[in-house]
């Protein structure tokens, strides 16, 4: 721990003004990936710790208390901290490629919340699934994971009955204004809500060229290995803080629609070479 700090000490002295862009670049990239070999032997240490009872010993009744009151962490922080810690067990393999630095310490979150709310399923996808997101960004991994989970863990294909017994709709004002919805809706007031909004589509605000790709499209999307066709729009309006207007029903030309698309196949997480897990129901 000592030749740690000595080595932090010593990259505190260098003078940042001094270094070229391309040094700066370098220096972030190698101290991010420093920050996440620490965060893997946080957790690595605080598994043993756990294991021999030490949070215990310590006096305190549990690993999230021990952590908010010895490392002053929140309990939002702890309790996520404590979900990797026990990742180990629970999502071995996704807890390999994190700590070998195959993915980000966010892509494993995404894998080891996946883990807790699917522990059924998410072991015989476990490691697919790493192969797949190894590649992708934090939110193409958080889509991805949340499209399997919902491939296994959704209500699958109901009948028409079915379909009338979920249907609903819940659509809620906040106390800033914006609303929010959720809820189910058959396949046909599905499409005659995606065209009532599109009827409604303001032009679209420029893109810039790092987010190109995000306009490239295809009217449906296979996704491999689940015989699924993921929804071809999803929708959203986003206000102008600018107008006073809060409809969401039909929105004013200072709202602008924005349509999500799934990518084309060129894209790293549609490509035809990912076999997505299939787990039976």
């Amino acid at each position: 721990m000592s030749a740690l700090r000595s080595l932090l000490d010593e990259m505190a002295l260098v003078a940042d003004d001094d270094l070229t862009i391309a040094e700066l670049d370098g220096d972030l990239v190698e101290l991010s990936h420093i920050h996440q070999q620490t965060e893997v032997l946080l957790a690595r240490k605080a598994r043993n710790l756990a294991d021999r009872d030490g949070h215990h010993m310590t006096g305190h009744p549990s690993l999230t208390a021990y952590l908010i009151d010895r490392l002053r962490m929140t309990a939002g922080r702890a309790r996520r901290f404590v979900t990797r810690v026990l990742a180990a067990e629970t999502a071995p393999a996704s807890f390999a490629a994190w700590s070998d630095g195959r993915i980000s310490t966010d892509q494993a979150d995404v894998l080891f919340q996946a883990a807790n709310g699917v522990p059924d399923q998410f072991p015989e996808a476990e490691e697919r699934l790493v192969d797949i997101i190894e590649p992708l960004s934090v939110s193409d991994t958080a889509r991805a994971v949340e499209y399997w989970r919902q491939s296994v863990d959704g209500p699958g294909e109901l009948t028409g009955e079915e379909q009338m017994i979920r249907r609903g709709f819940s659509l809620t004002k906040t106390i800033w204004g914006m609303r929010r919805a959720d809820g189910w809706l058959t396949p046909a007031v599905g499409e005659a809500f995606e065209a009532a909004i599109a009827a409604n589509m303001a032009p679209p605000r420029p893109r810039t060229p790092a987010r190109q790709d995000n306009d490239v499209t295809t009217p449906s999307q296979t996704w491999p290995g689940t015989g699924s066709t993921t929804p071809t729009h999803r929708w959203w309006v986003v206000s102008d803080p600018t107008s006073s207007s809060t409809s969401t029903s039909t929105p004013s030309k200072a709202d602008r629609v924005v349509s999500t698309k799934p990518r084309t196949e060129a894209s790293s997480h549609c490509r035809p070479s990912h076999n997505w897990p299939a787990t039976p129901r």
